[in-house]
């Protein structure tokens, strides 16, 4: 299930959904490339954000621990960082990285 679709600009953007379901396009959504990653698939991916067309951050949120995560990617998707970890059970704030 697609839970966001957003554009960085007329031909650049991701879409996102449950499962770890990513996806992005470079062609103004005529066709769309799966950048999915194993590690997301017990996770939703409720919310993207893109800086530019190889730098994304996407929140995930994992369905079973309940822990969200913060994953930033500066390839278009080809590997990801986790940059931000909070366990939502105990509030507990595990790791912050700030970007510039």
């Amino acid at each position: 299930m697609i839970l966001k679709i957003k554009f960085y600009n007329n031909e650049y953007g991701l879409l996102c959904g449950k499962n770890g379901l990513l996806y992005k396009t470079t062609d103004g959504g005529n066709s769309w490339e799966d950048i999915s990653q194993s590690q997301f698939t017990q996770s939703s991916i409720p919310e993207i954000l893109m800086i530019n067309k190889n730098q994304y951050f996407i929140f995930t949120k994992n369905k079973n621990t309940l822990i969200t995560e913060i994953y930033f990617t500066n390839d278009g998707g080809a590997s990801w960082n986790l940059d931000y970890y909070v366990d939502d059970a105990n509030k507990d704030l595990r790791t912050t990285v700030i970007l510039s």
